[in-house]
């Protein structure tokens, strides 16, 4: 199914801000007509150029899925000392979907063998080229028990495992929590706790052992903590099952401090640590009323709580970091068009890989070197769309007939101020956890 791609192609190194791509044709772009011609509506909806670009944990490398010379996305390396880059894995008959880094030397990627919905994955090192088979795509639950595994923790501290649910093997009816090595697929049984089942999410500490967890019991849901690695299971909220209102996030280095969204007295939620030794809730650390927090953002050690962002009509962070507000600042004033969004960091936080986008602009994805510093630009998420040729997206709100406001995003076709137009209303889904983004 996925084979390492071991041919090297001899790709142009990095000039000033240009960095070519694997298997892309690159081409420099004209200016624009006049009058524009309408884009193929194939554009919009292509295979991205350039996606979930990621850095090597020492720096050394980008990768990035793309359209290889299969036809299918796969993950190409740009090695950064020299610019060359090339394609390190693909797939004969499917798309491989995700990937990210174990260590200096492996990359685990994952694809949905056949449509079926579940995943099998895969590890490939960067210095062998080899593929090694860490589990298969679930089948039949009864009659194929494979080596299946839902994905719990990518144990980021930890170079050679990750932490799977899943059967010991191949018509195996053990279900247990697994630490898979990614060098062998070899499978050892985890420090879980226990095996409690209907669990719904799992928070690992910086030694890979399973501390917190959400559980369903008949109609409620159990929030349980672990004071020490060794400790059992202990309850400590409990909620209706259809209005949780504790959301973990993840620990801190120290191994005792949880960090959790509370919706207990704000219907947007608050950030809050707790301490699973004392099980002392903090005051509120943020909370903001027109919006939601989406995500906690720590250094890259989890020693640092650097901030959160959160969504109102755009994306937006609240940081708690003297450092991390300067640099978000730089890249802002850098990139004052775009949203401007950190997706991966060496583990000395030297080596930045930064998105740009915008409501009409796909994105480009940048590399910042703190140390000279420098911002260069690796590629395009959709090299044929130009954003001068989009339409400005515009967040709005009304207030329906029984007094609820409705915030919306209207985007308006070329040369339509103050002229009446065709209104197309395209509804999210929902009601709960679904939303539009600018």
């Amino acid at each position: 199914m996925y084979r390492a791609m071991q041919t090297p192609r001899n790709y142009p190194p990095m000039l000033g801000h240009a960095l070519f791509l694997a298997s892309m044709i690159v081409s420099s772009i004209g200016l624009l007509a006049q009058t524009p011609e309408p884009l193929p509506l194939e554009n919009f909806f292509a295979e991205a150029d350039m996606r979930s670009v990621q850095i090597s944990p020492d720096g050394k490398y980008i990768t990035f899925l793309t359209t290889l010379g299969t036809g299918k996305v796969g993950i190409a390396l740009m090695d950064l000392a020299t610019g060359k880059v090339d394609p390190l894995v693909s797939a004969k008959d499917e798309n491989i979907k995700s990937y990210f880094w174990k260590g200096r030397d492996y990359v685990v990627f994952a694809g949905d063998v056949g449509g079926n919905e579940s995943t099998a994955y895969r590890s490939i090192s960067i210095a062998k080229r080899k593929v090694v088979k860490l589990s298969e795509s679930f089948r039949e639950f009864v009659a194929d028990r494979a080596n299946q595994a839902s994905l719990i923790d990518q144990l980021k501290f930890d170079p050679t495992h990750i932490l799977v649910f899943g059967n010991k093997e191949t018509g195996s009816a053990n279900f247990q929590m697994w630490k898979v090595d990614v060098r062998t697929g070899e499978r050892r049984p985890a420090n879980s706790g226990d095996n409690k089942p209907d669990t719904g999410n799992y928070v690992v500490d910086s030694e890979g052992v399973v501390r917190a967890r959400s559980r369903f019991e008949g109609d409620k849901v159990l929030i349980e903590v672990r004071p020490t690695a060794d400790s059992l299971f202990t309850k400590v909220a409990e909620f209706p099952v259809n209005n949780p209102q504790w959301f973990l996030s993840q620990f801190s280095a120290d191994g005792e401090t949880l960090y959790l969204i509370n919706t207990e007295h704000s219907d947007t939620g608050t950030l809050h640590s707790f301490n699973v030794r004392t099980k002392q809730l903090s005051a509120p650390i943020f909370g903001i009323p027109d919006g939601e927090i989406a995500n906690v953002l720590m250094s890259w050690d989890r020693t640092k709580l650097y901030g959160v962002t959160y969504e109102t009509d755009k994306i937006h962070y609240k940081f708690f970091d003297q450092e991390r507000t300067q640099l978000q600042a730089q890249l802002d004033a850098s990139l004052p068009d775009t949203q401007n969004f950190i997706l991966s960091i060496s583990q000395d936080e030297k080596l930045v890989v930064v998105s740009a986008n915008s409501d009409r602009d796909p994105g480009t994805y940048y590399l910042l070197d703190r140390r000279v510093p420098r911002l260069m630009a690796l590629g395009k998420v959709n090299r044929s769309i130009n954003p001068a040729q989009m339409c400005q997206m515009e967040p709005i709100h009304y207030t329906s007939r029984d007094g609820l406001t409705i915030h919306g995003y209207l985007t308006r076709p070329t040369g339509a101020a103050g002229k009446p137009v065709p209104l197309i209303v395209n509804p999210h889904g929902g009601p709960f956890g679904i939303r539009d983004s600018w």
